[in-house]
């Protein structure tokens, strides 16, 4: 397996490192060693920085799990938008889901983030914040449909996010060599077995 740093570093100027770099070192290594087992600082000197470099740019050790992920929120919006008004709702969200995720690169880095979530629970935390934004932007969607009130909204966007999860959940620890979008798919089919 290749491993992906920056140089380590020495004195005189501070080691230019990206987010990318840090997100690639930290998830491999959370990934091979598990989350409670590297701390930021294990990362940081993998990386060739300092500790407090990465606090700057992360606040918290979750935040470096979840990195770029409020980009996705806005892609699942428009690719919700693009489904078939007249389609069933839960049918729109899977068609949605299915073609967002197999129009993506599901990267080596996207497994190991995928990995971590399904394997430390606090990170699946419905009050954390990658978690609400995802079902927001999935309860405004519905919400926006005719005749779709509040209560079927919110029942619409958990329903959604944790079939989602369990079929990606699946296809990291279970199955790798199926695509991701096949996972989801199948994940979304068991909800009217």
């Amino acid at each position: 397996m290749t491993h992906a740093v920056s140089p380590k570093a020495s004195r005189g100027r501070p080691v230019l490192v990206t987010a990318e770099q840090i997100e690639a070192v930290a998830l491999r290594l959370w990934s091979e060693r598990g989350y409670h087992e590297v701390s930021v600082a294990d990362v940081a000197a993998e990386v060739g920085v300092t500790a407090r470099t990465i606090f700057r740019r992360y606040p918290t050790k979750a935040d470096i799990v979840w990195g770029p992920l409020t980009d996705v929120f806005r892609l699942l919006a428009q690719a919700l938008e693009q489904t078939s008004p007249q389609a069933p709702l839960f049918e729109r969200a899977r068609t949605a889901m299915v073609n967002m995720i197999r129009n993506g690169d599901i990267t080596p880095t996207a497994q190991h983030r995928i990995r971590i979530v399904a394997l430390t629970p606090e990170l699946q935390s419905s009050t954390s914040t990658p978690f609400r934004l995802w079902r927001q932007s999935l309860y405004d969607f519905a919400v926006a449909q005719p005749g779709v009130g509040a209560l079927r909204a919110q029942v619409f966007a958990w329903s959604v996010q944790s079939t989602a999860l369990a079929g990606l959940i699946w296809w990291v620890d279970q199955d790798p060599e199926t695509a991701a979008w096949q996972a989801v798919d199948k994940a979304f089919a068991h909800l009217t077995d």
